[in-house]
């Protein structure tokens, strides 16, 4: 029997009260989130964690989504 593996979502963003509420929805459904404050902060966190999941705002302080 395949055990079930928790995915790890990336959420990438500056706004507190939306990740608050992201954190606590995604966790409550079982999932591992890992918080980044800006695009650089992500990329350095995908070099060392393997993600399922990436949700991001689409500007960013230092680099917006799509050049992350």
């Amino acid at each position: 029997m395949q055990q079930k593996r928790n995915r790890v979502v990336l959420l990438v963003g500056d706004v507190q009260g939306i990740n608050r509420q992201l954190i606590q929805f995604l966790e409550s459904i079982g999932n591992k989130v890992i918080i980044s404050k800006d695009g650089m902060d992500a990329l350095d966190k995908l070099r060392s964690v393997a993600v399922d999941l990436i949700i991001t705002r689409l500007i960013l302080p230092t680099m917006d989504c799509l050049d992350l």
